[in-house]
């Protein structure tokens, strides 16, 4: 029994630094492509203020690309606690009901992103299966844009599963 709870305990934290090495990644990624729509939306200004002949393709791209961003730095931002919380009234309780209440949020958090993973998987699934594209000039196939959805909310849910597990943990800890 012991051995099998170290062996869980072992498992969660080689997947906790997986899924960080990951994230990281992906962050490093977010902020590369931050840069490009940096670029793209200059250029969008400088062909319309400065040419008098915009071009249409910043736009789309740049929001494309903004999308990816969010779904890319999700995971790394909640792991890092940088996700919008309101918590002065947690602040307020004591600390085995903030921490009951932490873990209960968490949960529902978990659960939450399995039924956002499910919408923005048919999403996805649908976009691919009709070969949908976008209305711009890009004529981009919607399924490219979209599949960071479902692969980010897949990385924030495990992030979330994993902070789950080690509150748990922490408690059990602290009531020994």
């Amino acid at each position: 029994m012991a051995e099998d709870k170290r062996f869980a305990e072992s498992l969660v934290e080689e997947s906790s630094a997986i899924l960080t090495r990951i994230s990281k990644a992906l962050s490093l990624v977010a902020g590369i492509l931050i840069l490009i729509i940096m670029v793209a939306t200059l250029i969008g200004v400088v062909t319309r203020y400065v040419f008098r002949d915009p071009v249409t393709w910043p736009y789309p791209v740049s929001s494309y690309l903004l999308l990816w961003v969010i779904y890319l730095a999700t995971s790394r931002t909640f792991q890092n606690g940088e996700h919008v919380r309101i918590d002065f009234v947690l602040n307020l309780l004591p600390a085995s009901v903030r921490t009951a209440l932490e873990i209960v949020g968490q949960a529902l958090t978990s659960v939450f992103l399995i039924g956002f993973f499910w919408q923005t998987f048919k999403l996805f699934w649908r976009s691919w299966l009709q070969n949908t594209h976008d209305t711009s000039t890009l004529n981009v196939p919607l399924a490219w844009v979209q599949v960071i959805m479902p692969v980010g909310l897949l990385l924030l849910f495990l992030a979330s599963i994993t902070q789950l597990i080690q509150q748990v943990r922490q408690r059990e800890a602290a009531s020994r």
